[in-house]
């Protein structure tokens, strides 16, 4: 769950890195001559679209790598004679490490998706940049 959490980050990086350095290419005036004005809003509007999903898939792995609560018995709890009390507290901490499992997945799954929906986004700008300046040529 570790690895891809951080493989979610080290992805959101090298998007971070492509989409702000379009800001720099839908800033030039000669693009924004062959893509028209409806096409250069729609250009940056998919670029903050694609920003902030990359920006929401960062945030949830980075709260799936700090979900790190473990449950477990205490030694004191494991010395207890009553089985029936540490029965009890050892289905506790099944369940809630169960829990916590299922939250970390859950963010890790989100991450995904928000990254998935950012690249998507970059495709559409680099699909609608691309068409436009060809069929201008």
């Amino acid at each position: 769950m570790d690895d891809k959490a951080k493989a979610n980050l080290t992805a959101i990086t090298v998007g971070f890195a492509v989409l702000l350095g379009s800001v720099n290419f839908l800033g030039r005036p000669d693009l924004q001559a062959t893509i028209g004005p409806l096409g250069a809003k729609l250009a940056w509007a998919l670029l903050v679209l694609g920003v902030g999903y990359l920006v929401f898939g960062g945030l949830k792995a980075i709260e799936a790598l700090e979900i790190e609560q473990s449950f477990s018995l205490s030694p004191q709890d494991e010395a207890d004679n009553d089985e029936e009390a540490r029965k009890a507290m050892m289905l506790w901490s099944l369940e809630q490490n169960q829990r916590v499992t299922l939250l970390r997945t859950n963010a890790v799954s989100v991450s995904h998706k928000s990254i998935r929906n950012g690249v998507v986004c970059l495709a559409l700008l680099t699909a609608l940049v691309a068409g436009r300046s060809l069929s201008s040529s």
